[in-house]
């Protein structure tokens, strides 16, 4: 009797061995980069259309300005940012200013408009 309680004694006392460490959860990987080679099929002014406003008529807008560089008319959808980027900059345009300029309401569809072949 004394030696089994001898034996469960040694037992616990964390003679064994440590379990392995858990693995680490691998990084996501990077977002694939900005695509670089662009045509004038897929650029052009951010279009919209502003309806069932209570303060004007439907309208549609046209956004051709880039703010940060005078770019005109040349942009293009980018995945990456999940947004719309100047062609000749490369700058996101911000997402929070495409909108009605009128009565500030945020568009549901928001595309490019192409230039007639």
């Amino acid at each position: 009797m004394l030696l089994l309680l001898i034996i469960v004694a040694a037992a616990s006392s964390g003679g064994g061995e440590k379990p392995p460490p858990r693995p680490k959860k691998a990084a996501p990987p990077p977002p694939p980069p900005a695509e670089t080679s662009r045509s004038v099929e897929d650029t052009g002014p951010i279009m919209f259309i502003c309806a069932n406003s209570p303060k004007h008529v439907d309208k549609e807008y046209l956004i051709s300005e880039c703010p940060f560089c005078p770019a005109r008319a040349r942009f293009f959808w980018d995945d990456a940012v999940k947004g719309f980027r100047c062609l000749s900059c490369r700058q996101p345009y911000p997402n929070d200013r495409v909108k009605c300029p009128d009565c500030g309401k945020v568009p549901q569809k928001v595309r490019i408009k192409h230039r007639p072949g």
